[in-house]
């Protein structure tokens, strides 16, 4: 069994899904993800990345689409950010690949994307920092929820991760130089269960949502 980390931007020494963000070179590692994000999108040419995206994925080289999403911290409308979201969207459904979701004061949007789009592949929500209602919401529309370095000092955090549904559940380093063991440490902690138990859990969940033959690794 192995340690997972679901979303991060540097190679790490565990399973872990890299996002990949430069458009000009193919990604050379197995187990991948990439995406529009939203802070982007004022900056790229959103068809030729579109072609890009569409190319990797009928490829192969991608086991993700991600980070992809609505941020309403940032500038850019959020009715081009749901066009571009809606795009990505459509190419991960058609290659049947799961996506990373990018959610920043968006919970509600995609509440109210999920019940006019309903998610035909697995969606992460990945850097989860809101409530438990919200984390209940979420897991019983099918979605996931990743769990990130702010559990560590956000005790709000720290307290909705005990209601999440386990088979829901994936962990995260993102950009932070924190070590994912860290963070399992202390959600066994907060779960009451070993730390063999939740390695089988996530481990599990990445199983179900990355299966099917792709490299995990």
């Amino acid at each position: 069994m192995s340690l997972i980390d679901i979303h991060t931007h540097s190679p790490k020494d565990c399973i872990c899904l890299v996002n990949h963000n430069n458009w000009e070179t193919e990604p050379a590692l197995p187990f991948c993800s990439a995406g529009i994000h939203p802070w982007d999108i004022d900056k790229t040419d959103i068809d030729l990345a579109l072609k890009q995206l569409d190319l990797w994925a009928k490829k192969g080289t991608i086991a993700a689409i991600g980070e992809i999403g609505i941020d309403h911290c940032i500038k850019t409308s959020t009715q081009l950010q749901l066009d571009v979201f809606l795009r990505q969207a459509e190419i991960a459904n058609q290659y049947k690949l799961p996506c990373i979701i990018h959610c920043v004061k968006a919970y509600s949007d995609f509440e109210s994307i999920l019940k006019q789009n309903p998610a035909h592949t697995p969606w992460i929500f990945h850097g989860f920092a809101s409530s438990t209602q919200m984390a209940s919401s979420i897991t019983q529309k099918g979605c996931y929820i990743s769990i990130g370095h702010k559990v560590l000092k956000n005790t709000n955090l720290q307290n909705v991760i005990k209601h999440i549904q386990h088979n829901k559940l994936f962990f995260e380093t993102d950009e932070s130089a924190t070590n994912i063991k860290e963070i399992y440490n202390l959600c066994a902690q907060l779960l009451e269960i070993s730390i063999d138990q939740l390695e089988e859990i996530i481990y599990n969940n990445l199983q179900t949502v990355f299966g099917n033959g792709k490299k995990l690794a």
